[in-house]
């Protein structure tokens, strides 16, 4: 059923589909099952998960659809925690993985791999201290940094290394073009003295893409996999510059787009060139920025969407089939009656918080749709590339018959 509202009602021409852990079994060993029980429920467990993952992977093949496979994450049983440990789950997840690289291989689906990069960095990390872990205390969620490992592994298994953009700047517009990638150089200017200074050159230049903007809590991952040689390149290079002299002494020039000041940079720098996507100052990075900022508002409202479909199909299917209504015909009155009775004969208050929120949510979920087209609108147009002139400014110079820098 959710398959097809929540999916294929949306016509996707890719569909990345995903198994949990929670969909193995594993956590029943801290109960007073016995070890053959344990073992009749976890093979049952994995009979089922073959079925069901089968049957999905069916329908979105016979809608045509390009159905990519994402394999299970880690179980962090080896990590010191005070959370309860089920030893045998990771055990049952590498089954739970091998089905699902078998149906990788038997339909000719790519698979993402979250699980061996996640255990290789987390054995490295336990190495060294076993009180630290990629996955998070409950030994189930990855952290931040986790899922930032998991965004490469996507990226690297359905994109090609690229470059955000590799501008080369040479001795005129039309070799400087065929030197660069994913950009448009419109203008290039050298040699002109302005304000008793000398500038190297004027460029202007429209970059096909934008830099990726990592998080401050982000940035310890950047240790764990190489995402920025392989996905966040934004480089800038210009030859024909002054070459720094013997002796280690730097010629250096300060660069500015659009007026701003973004650094100062050495002419063997320049030459073999510097990566911009980190620098916070330039037009591009605040641009990314914007954008980002409006994908957080998105994924906030998705969030909410989910939230509301989790409730439901978790909590209130035989509400709904009781009543032969659709779940956009709530009655909030028998709904609130149906959700107490069901924490009350379930004996877990926990879920009153969860009701709750999710009354105050449902009553919302019509504008939803429009929040969420809304938003994708605008971040698609803050998206847009721009021109960008950008500036090299001598900064200091070598004077041969003087054997000195010229501040």
């Amino acid at each position: 059923m959710r398959l097809s509202d929540d999916v294929l009602s949306l016509n996707p021409s890719h569909v990345a589909l995903m198994f949990g852990m929670n969909d193995l079994g594993g956590y029943f060993e801290r109960t007073k099952f016995s070890k053959n029980m344990l073992d009749s429920k976890n093979s049952a467990d994995l009979l089922n998960f073959n079925s069901t993952l089968g049957e999905l992977v069916l329908q979105l093949l016979a809608k045509n659809i390009c159905t990519l496979l994402q394999s299970i994450t880690v179980y962090d049983s080896t990590m010191v925690s005070e959370t309860p440990n089920a030893v045998r789950k990771p055990t049952v997840l590498k089954d739970g993985n091998q089905i699902i690289q078998n149906m990788s291989h038997k339909y000719h689906l790519l698979m993402i791999d979250y699980w061996n990069i996640l255990s290789d960095i987390n054995t490295n990390i336990q190495i060294l201290n076993p009180n630290k872990s990629i996955i998070g205390p409950d030994r189930v969620h990855p952290g931040t940094l986790g899922n930032f490992v998991m965004t490469y592994a996507f990226l690297n298994a359905t994109e090609k290394h690229s470059l955000i953009s590799h501008m080369v700047l040479l001795k005129d517009v039309d070799a400087s073009q065929r030197a660069s990638n994913n950009c448009l150089v419109h203008s290039l200017i050298r040699n002109i003295s302005s304000n008793n200074s000398l500038v190297a050159l004027e460029a202007v230049i429209t970059e096909l893409a934008l830099p990726f903007v990592i998080a401050d809590d982000q940035r310890k991952a950047l240790a764990l996999v190489p995402f920025v040689k392989d996905f966040n390149m934004e480089v800038l290079k210009v030859r024909g510059l002054d070459q720094n002299p013997p002796g280690g002494r730097e010629i250096e020039y300060k660069l500015s787009i659009d007026g701003i000041k973004i650094g100062v940079f050495s002419s063997n720098a320049l030459a073999n060139g510097i990566n911009l996507s980190g620098n916070k100052r330039t037009p591009q990075h605040i641009q990314a920025t914007q954008v980002h900022e409006i994908l957080l508002k998105l994924w906030q409202v998705e969030h909410i969407e989910r939230f509301i479909k989790f409730v439901e199909n978790n909590y209130m299917m035989p509400f709904f089939v009781s009543r032969s209504k659709l779940a956009t015909e709530l009655n909030f009155t028998e709904a609130g009656k149906y959700l107490v009775d069901y924490v009350a004969h379930s004996h877990r208050p926990r879920l009153n918080q969860t009701f709750s929120h999710y009354l105050v949510l449902k009553r919302d979920e019509a504008n939803l749709p429009g929040e969420m087209q809304l938003l994708r609108t605008q971040a698609r147009a803050l998206a847009a590339p721009k021109p960008h002139k950008f500036s090299l400014v001598l900064s200091c110079k070598y004077d041969h018959e003087d054997d000195r820098l010229i501040l």
